[in-house]
């Protein structure tokens, strides 16, 4: 998710996920309370609800991030 009205570039994980084959919808969520809820500009949510990543900026390495999530 982009959160903010401000968020990020997710196009990293987009490409990251497209390597690694794992399907990535991104949802961007413009309302600064939702922002604040998660305190991060970017959040990475597995299928089953779990956030499994979130930070305030793009990150470096969005494809080491997708491998661990997925336990590559």
């Amino acid at each position: 998710m982009r959160l903010g009205p401000k968020a990020p570039d997710g196009t990293d994980f987009v490409a990251a996920a497209g390597e690694c084959r794992i399907p990535l919808k991104v949802l961007d969520v413009p309302a600064k309370d939702i922002r604040d809820l998660y305190d991060a500009d970017l959040v990475l949510v597995r299928p089953d609800q779990h956030v499994a990543w979130r930070a305030g900026a793009r990150p470096d390495g969005a494809k080491a991030i997708m491998s661990r999530v997925v336990g590559s």
